[in-house]
């Protein structure tokens, strides 16, 4: 009977023991547990702080590139903006050209027709000036030597000067030029009693009064005033 007591203590402390190992084993598995488990947890945390610091770097890009695209096209439009206008300015000068060629040619026309008197007091139509040279047997002379024909002197309004191409351009004035680039003569507006007119006229110096020019319209040199004025040169007088 005692032999069985023991044996029974015996297994007791076993089992307690046993017990005690297995819940120490337990404990000791759930901290490990416990702890991984938190590591986990920062690492997931840290992960997830490292996308939104992509999703905020995206985001910047985005703006960027939408800030940069937004002054692309706003300096697109400005270009676009100023070719307009450029086309246009050059659209109105096209058009003032072609209006001054069509005033010239009508001055012209109108200068080719006598005008009528109205009254006693009209001013007579001034005669075209440009000279004709007539080769005739009635206006040839023969010299006393080889008999050869001499014209009768041209007027002295029958010459050409130089064109000066380095000269200043008056205000109002306009260029006109060949196929080869070159200026052959410039339009001046002439402020007439009868009326503003467009006149062709060549320089070919300047002095102390302004712009010598010769005019092709009526062959008369004058002298274009800074003032815009028409001066007859000293040749002329």
């Amino acid at each position: 009977m005692g032999g069985r007591l023991r044996r029974l203590e015996v297994l007791v402390i076993i089992c307690i023991v046993c017990f005690g190992f297995f819940a120490w084993r337990t404990y000791t598995e759930e901290r490990v547990l416990e702890e991984a488990a938190t590591k986990q947890s920062q690492t997931i945390n840290k992960l997830l702080d490292g996308v939104r610091d992509q999703g905020e770097n995206v985001k910047k890009m985005s703006k960027s590139v939408q800030d940069a695209t937004d002054t692309l096209a706003a300096r697109l439009t400005s270009v676009s903006s100023e070719f307009q206008t450029r086309q246009s300015q050059m659209d109105t000068i096209q058009s003032r050209l072609h209006t001054v060629e069509v005033t010239m040619r009508n001055t012209q026309k109108a200068q080719s027709v006598p005008p009528r008197p109205t009254n006693s007091t009209a001013i007579p139509p001034v005669a075209d000036i440009t000279p004709t040279v007539i080769a005739s047997a009635s206006a040839a002379e023969t010299n006393s030597s080889g008999g050869a024909l001499v014209l009768p002197a041209l007027p002295s309004r029958t010459h050409a000067h130089p064109i000066g191409t380095s000269i200043p351009i008056p205000r109002g004035a306009l260029a006109h030029q060949t196929s080869a680039h070159q200026i052959d003569y410039w339009i001046v507006p002439r402020v007439l009693e009868s009326g503003d007119q467009m006149l062709k006229v060549q320089p070919y110096g300047t002095n102390p009064l302004g712009v010598m020019v010769h005019c092709l319209d009526d062959g008369v040199d004058y002298i274009l005033t800074p003032e815009g004025g028409w001066t007859l040169s000293l040749e002329q007088q």
